[in-house]
């Protein structure tokens, strides 16, 4: 339904630079393999030999080209273009949205939202692509360009968004010191794991939607830390031309070691703005949240509320994505106690993490997570030692450092594989723990 977008962009060319005739033309050009893209002596000359095989309609011959002018060192906003067309066609999204990012900051950025907004309709993302277009009205594209954009968006108030969506990773890997729920302490072993996450949701009305999320994880040498996870929500939203909401009932149930840990009733409310304060940054968001919290039979200590505050925002630029987020959350449980001796299950927490992402190929993106955590329990912690009564506020403060690399196997399956590195230091010296953490998951968005 929306390629036609990209057809009726042809009556646009004469208002556009000569170089975006051909991506444009790509769209009409039928796919035929066969062709090949010659040996050439410069950056340009692939270039132009792609933009032939454009016009002859062989892509993958085209994309060979340009990609090899890229590696020969030619860098223009008519080769970011047309390498964003091509990829599109191709229907490998992830390298199309990279390309076209690339103009953002060009006299062209009208033109790059539009085609943005085209790839978030072609992975079914409804309100990214409605931000796009309307980003496309306020930039006052040329009179054609802004026609289209308006013809996107009077599709997207006539078309229900997809009613249903899902994500799923399957991963096994092994735990230098497996920690159990929650992963406060850990336990000096190492096995192997396995790990499986899913989340969905179903559009019960334009404004109602029933969201679910799960977690699970199995240690099969060790059995007793094997954990699982699971979430749903109520959540009506809505949305404006600046900012998205939603806010509704959530639900959730752990378990550890086949035993109910927590459960968990309260509720949520989530706010995107696409323009943020700070204008290299892309968009920002907020999340708040408040639950009650029963402990399971074994974990009545565990009862109390449980509160968080979360910020985050993200940056694309080329092929560079940053996010960046702060967390504070608040806890206030019943505390466990056995005779002369407390352990505080109550902390106050600040988290900080920063990611930064790079796509190497149209295929490949390598990446780095830190993240920093700070930890003030709410009561003091008493135990004996060899009979004597000791007594100290625990205070923890933990790091964390991920390297990954992500393999796009198509629009819908993705490959990732990851170690993780955990440090936490302890005021109480039998909190203090080291951890690596390998795992390799198949990803999959259904």
């Amino acid at each position: 339904m929306y390629q036609s977008g990209v057809v009726r962009a042809l009556t646009i060319v004469r208002t556009l630079p000569p170089w975006l005739w051909v991506g444009l033309w790509l769209a009409l050009s039928p796919v035929d393999a066969g062709a090949g893209c010659r040996p050439g002596t410069s950056g340009q000359t692939l270039f132009e030999q792609g933009v032939q095989l454009f016009r002859q309609g062989h892509l993958e011959a085209a994309r060979d080209c340009l990609e090899a002018a890229r590696t020969m060192g030619l860098n223009s906003l008519s080769l970011s273009y047309n390498l964003g067309v091509v990829y599109y066609r191709l229907g490998r999204l992830p390298a199309a949205e990279q390309a076209f990012r690339q103009l953002l900051s060009s006299p062209h950025e009208a033109l790059a939202r539009y085609n943005l907004g085209l790839v978030a309709l072609a992975r079914d993302d409804h309100e990214q692509a409605r931000s796009e277009f309307l980003a496309v009205m306020a930039a006052r594209p040329p009179a054609a360009l802004a026609q289209l954009a308006r013809e996107r968006l009077s599709e997207l108030e006539g078309t229900r968004p997809v009613p249903a969506r899902g994500y799923l990773s399957l991963g096994v890997g092994y735990d230098s010191n497996i920690a159990g729920l929650p992963d406060t302490a850990a336990s000096r072993q190492a096995g192997g794991m396995t790990e499986a996450v899913f989340a969905g949701s179903v559009d019960l009305s334009p404004a109602w939607r029933l969201e679910g999320a799960g977690w699970s994880q199995f240690y099969p040498g060790h059995p007793q830390y094997n954990g699982q996870w699971l979430q749903s929500g109520l959540i009506r939203q809505a949305s404006s031309e600046t900012r998205q909401q939603a806010w509704g009932v959530v639900l959730s149930q752990s378990w550890f070691d086949r035993r109910a840990f927590e459960s968990r009733y309260g509720l949520e409310g989530r706010w995107r703005w696409r323009r943020c304060a700070l204008v290299w940054l892309d968009h920002c968001q907020g999340v708040a949240d408040l639950a009650r919290v029963e402990g399971g039979s074994l974990y009545e200590a565990y009862d109390g509320y449980w509160w968080r505050l979360r910020a985050g925002a993200e940056s694309r630029r080329d092929a560079w994505r940053l996010s960046l987020g702060y967390e504070w959350e608040g806890n206030d449980r019943t505390e466990l106690e056995s005779g002369p001796e407390r352990v505080s299950v109550s902390p106050w927490q600040h988290r900080l993490d920063l990611e930064l992402g790079y796509r190497v190929s149209p295929d490949w993106t390598l990446g780095s997570r830190v993240d920093f955590r700070y930890s003030r329990y709410a009561t003091t912690d008493r135990w004996l030692e060899d009979g004597t009564p000791v007594a100290e506020r625990r205070v923890d403060r933990r790091r964390d450092l991920t390297l990954y690399a992500e393999y796009d196997i198509n629009r819908s399956w993705r490959a990732r594989g990851q170690w993780r590195f955990s440090d936490n230091r302890s005021r109480i010296d039998r909190y203090d723990f080291q951890r690596h953490v390998l795992a390799l998951t198949l990803e999959v968005m259904l």
